[in-house]
């Protein structure tokens, strides 16, 4: 039964304040669970992709959603659609409400919280396998090479640091 909370910076990320939870989620009937929100700015417009699970579930077994949602604010959300299929497929989109799947990206191990981006000069994807945290990269988008080993499945020694990495989110400067 988790909502998408909001969070903001006016200091370029330095220090947090939370702001409340995200308005317009509501999906169905009652209480339900979201997720690991991917929210990506196209022109004026906010769209959010978030895993939806229908009520609040005690277990893993139950149907399971990515829903569609836009903003102008980043507060208040309208409902656009619930999409075909969760897995790592890679689609081309014009608009983000239309999509050509091209292929599958990585189907090798169960994962979820997939996240690409750019970094020196290649393209990279990060999954969360639930033990670290698998990276694949690519030079075009479409060939995924795995990296031989995960990364952050050991905890770290520093107070607050025992636990293994889960959801990475990467933000890339200069």
């Amino acid at each position: 039964g988790t909502d998408i909370g909001i969070a903001e910076s006016k200091d370029n990320g330095n220090s947090w304040e939370y702001i409340g939870i995200c308005k317009g989620l509501e999906y169905g009937e009652g209480k339900n669970t979201y997720w690991a929100p991917e929210v990506i700015r196209f022109g004026e417009l906010y769209h959010m992709y978030v895993s939806y699970v229908p009520g609040i579930p005690a277990d893993w077994n139950h149907p399971r959603y990515i829903l569609h949602y836009t903003s102008k604010n980043l507060i208040d959300w309208n409902f656009e659609s619930k999409l075909n299929g969760s897995h790592t497929y890679f689609a081309d989109s014009k608009d983000l409400y239309n999509w050509e799947v091209k292929g599958c990206a990585a189907d090798d191990v169960p994962h979820e919280g997939a996240n690409v981006f750019e970094f020196g000069g290649k393209y990279w994807l990060i999954t969360d396998c639930w033990s670290g945290l698998d990276v694949y990269y690519s030079d075009d988008l479409t060939t995924w090479t795995k990296q031989s080993s995960r990364i952050l499945d050991v905890g770290g020694t520093r107070e607050d640091d025992g636990v293994i990495a889960n959801h990475a989110d990467v933000y890339v400067t200069d």
